[in-house]
C-alpha cells in the first residue's frame, strides 16, 4: 500500500505501507509487524499506541483533538430540505 489517507473512529495498523500515513480518528494502534515507509501524521483524542518493535521511517506526528459533541442538526436539516424538495416536486405534476 502507498500512502494511506483516513478519517476514522478506530485505526489498527498492521501490515506494511511503503508511503505515508495521515489520519484523523479518536485512536491510532500498531501492532508488533507494522512497518511504514513515510511520515504519520494524526490527530486524535488518544495518543497513538505503537508497538516498539513497530518499523517507523519516523516518529508520530500526533496531535490532540477534543472530542467533539454529536449533533442532530443534520439529520433535522437533510430532512427539511427533502419536505421541501418533495414539495416542489408534487407542485410541478
Amino acid at each position: 500500500m502507498q500512502d494511506v489517507l483516513a478519517m476514522n473512529g478506530r485505526l489498527d495498523l498492521s501490515g506494511q505501507v511503503d508511503g505515508g500515513i495521515r489520519l484523523k480518528a479518536e485512536s491510532l494502534s500498531s501492532r508488533m509487524q507494522q512497518q511504514v515507509g513515510g511520515p504519520i501524521h494524526y490527530e486524535g483524542t488518544k495518543p497513538p499506541e505503537v508497538s516498539p518493535k513497530a518499523k517507523l521511517a519516523s516518529a508520530v506526528d500526533y496531535v490532540h483533538a477534543e472530542k467533539k459533541p454529536e449533533h442532530s442538526h443534520g439529520a433535522t436539516i437533510c430532512g427539511a430540505c427533502c419536505g421541501l424538495l418533495r414539495s416542489s416536486c408534487m407542485d410541478s405534476s
